[in-house]
């Protein structure tokens, strides 16, 4: 048994933790030093216009398609480049721009 475990923590030393602690691998890897989910690249678009601001991201920044119907606002459905779309307001000093947050715990469960 002893050497199946230090098989099984060697192993686990070389992945990204990111399927464990943040919404997915596909969209972000895990920083060991700071213990912080880092979004990958290409994963959301933000474009700013003088009124309003448009965010488009991939369903895996946030899990998948289940946790973008928790948040209101975002399209039901992908875009043909297969991203979720929000657009807020500028007007009321980006008020409507919020963000929500997701987290998991140690055992990778939503909080």
């Amino acid at each position: 048994m002893y050497p199946y475990f230090l098989f099984i923590f060697i192993f686990r030393q070389g992945t990204d933790k990111a399927a464990d602690y943040c919404p997915s691998a596909e969209c972000w890897t895990f920083d060991d030093n700071t213990q912080e989910c880092l979004l990958k690249d290409g994963c959301v678009t933000v474009d700013c216009k003088t009124d309003q601001m448009d965010i488009y991201a991939k369903p895996s920044v946030l899990g998948g398609a289940v946790q973008f119907a928790k948040v209101p606002g975002w399209t039901a459905t992908v875009d043909a480049n297969g991203f979720y779309s929000y657009s807020c307001l500028l007007s009321d000093g980006a008020g409507s721009c919020g963000t929500p947050t997701f987290e998991k715990n140690a055992n990778g469960e939503e909080k």
